[in-house]
C-alpha cells in the first residue's frame, strides 16, 4: 500500500514529450480537447528505504487535463480532475497527498479565494501538502553551498529582491520567506520595485524584516544600480502565480523595464534564486548569461535512499519537492497539512530542515548555468 501520492503535471510541452513520446505527433489543439475525457492515471512508483528491510512506498499520479496547463480551456475541468485524483489517493489509504508543480495555483484560481488550498485539504481525511517548506529549505541549503564555493561568507554578502521581474508585481509567499531568512545571514538587503521608488507592499516587508532581524532594508526603483553590487538576486513575481509563456516579452527578449540593461550589469559570480524554474525569464537569463548560476527549488535532487520507477516529467535524478515533503511527513507519522497555502513561517522551514537531516534527505535544489563542476 502506498504511503504517499504525488499529483503532478509537466511544466511545458518539452517535458510532456519526454514522458509521453507519442504526444509529439498529436496536434496540441486536439490533445487539449481529448485529454479532459481521460481519468487521472499512475505514472510511477517510488520506494524509499527506512529502517532495516522496511520500505515506504509512493505513487505519482498525473491528471490528463493538466498535461498542457497553458492551453487547457477550463480551470474548473482541471481542478475537478485534481479532486478526482485526491479522492483516489484517499481510497488507496495513503498517509499524505502532495500537490506538485502548479496544481495548487489551479485550485486557487478555481475558487478565487486566498484560502482555497486549505479548503480543498479539508475535503479529505488525509493531509495535503505543496512542498513549500522543503522548497525554501533546500534553496537555502543550496545557496549557502554555492556561496562557499565562490569563496563568499553570507555575513559579507549583499542581497537584492527584484519584484515584478517575472510577470507579476506581487511578492509571493516563497519569495518573502526566503528574503526574511536571508536577512538574518546577509550584510545588506535591498528591495526593488522597477520604476517605483516607494512601494507600500515592499515597505511593509522591509519593516517586518527590520523588526525580526534588526536589518535596515533599502527600497529602490532602480534595478540596474541595485543588482550591480548584488551577490544574491531573488527574482519575485511568478513563484506563486500562473505565468503565461512569453509574459512581458521575456521569451522574446524584450522586457517591461529594460532587463537587458540590468542583466548586463550583474556580476559573473552573482547567484540568482527564482522559484519558477519553468519561467521564460529563467530560460532567457540562461541563454543570455550562461555563466550566471540560477537556483530554483521546486524540483530537487533525489535522495540516495529513493528509487523511482516509471515515467517522469523531471530530468533523471530529480523529483518534485512536494513528493519529498510528503515522504518526510509520512516517515514521521505527522498527519498535518504542513505547508499548504497562505503564508509560510520560518519555523516551518527550519522544521523541514531538521527532518531532512534526521532522515538523510540532504537534497539539492535545481540549477541552471554557473560553474557546474562542483559535486
Amino acid at each position: 500500500m502506498a504511503a504517499v501520492v504525488l499529483v503532478t503535471h509537466p511544466w511545458n510541452e518539452h517535458e510532456l514529450q519526454s514522458a509521453f513520446p507519442w504526444s509529439r505527433f498529436v496536434h496540441p489543439g486536439l490533445l487539449t480537447r481529448v485529454l479532459p475525457f481521460f481519468a487521472p492515471f499512475e505514472m510511477a512508483h517510488v520506494h524509499v528505504g527506512m529502517n532495516g528491510d522496511h520500505w515506504l512506498q509512493g505513487r505519482v499520479i498525473t491528471c490528463p487535463s493538466t498535461l498542457l496547463p497553458w492551453q487547457s480551456p477550463s480551470i474548473q475541468t482541471m481542478a475537478a480532475q485534481i479532486h478526482q485524483a485526491c479522492l483516489w489517493a484517499v481510497q488507496q489509504g495513503v498517509r499524505v497527498i502532495g500537490l506538485g508543480g502548479m496544481l495548487r495555483h489551479l485550485c486557487q484560481h478555481w475558487s478565487g479565494l486566498p484560502g482555497a488550498e486549505w479548503s480543498m485539504a479539508q475535503r479529505y481525511s488525509v493531509p495535503v501538502v505543496t512542498g513549500s517548506a522543503y522548497t525554501v529549505s533546500t534553496t537555502l541549503a543550496t545557496l549557502r553551498k554555492w556561496l562557499r564555493f565562490y569563496g563568499k561568507r553570507p555575513s559579507s554578502c549583499s542581497v537584492v529582491l527584484v519584484a515584478g521581474a517575472a510577470g507579476s508585481f506581487a511578492v509571493g509567499a516563497l519569495d518573502a520567506i526566503l528574503i526574511r531568512m536571508l536577512a538574518r545571514e546577509m550584510r545588506e538587503l535591498t528591495l526593488v520595485m522597477p520604476g517605483q521608488q516607494r512601494h507600500r507592499g515592499l515597505e511593509r516587508l522591509g519593516y517586518r524584516i527590520l523588526l525580526e532581524s534588526g536589518v535596515a532594508v533599502s527600497c529602490s526603483g532602480q534595478v540596474e544600480a541595485a543588482v550591480r553590487k548584488a551577490d544574491v538576486i531573488v527574482l519575485a513575481g511568478a513563484s506563486d502565480g500562473w505565468e503565461q509563456p512569453g509574459m512581458n516579452g521575456w521569451a522574446g527578449g524584450e522586457g517591461r523595464f529594460g532587463h537587458d540593461d540590468w542583466l548586463g550589469g550583474v556580476a559573473p559570480d552573482a547567484i540568482i534564486c527564482h522559484f519558477a524554474d519553468h519561467a521564460p525569464i529563467s530560460r532567457y537569463i540562461h541563454a543570455r548569461r550562461p555563466e550566471l548560476l540560477l537556483i530554483h527549488g521546486q524540483r530537487v535532487s533525489m535522495p540516495a535512499s529513493m528509487t523511482y520507477q516509471g515515467r517522469s516529467f523531471a530530468q533523471p535524478g530529480w523529483v518534485d519537492a512536494a513528493l519529498i515533503e510528503a515522504i518526510l511527513l509520512a516517515k514521521e507519522h505527522r498527519h498535518e497539512c504542513f505547508s499548504l497555502g497562505g503564508e509560510l513561517s520560518m519555523e516551518q522551514v527550519s522544521a523541514m530542515q531538521v527532518l531532512a537531516q534526521k532522515h538523510d534527505f540532504q537534497a539539492e535544489a535545481g540549477k541552471l548555468g554557473g560553474r557546474m563542476d562542483v559535486a
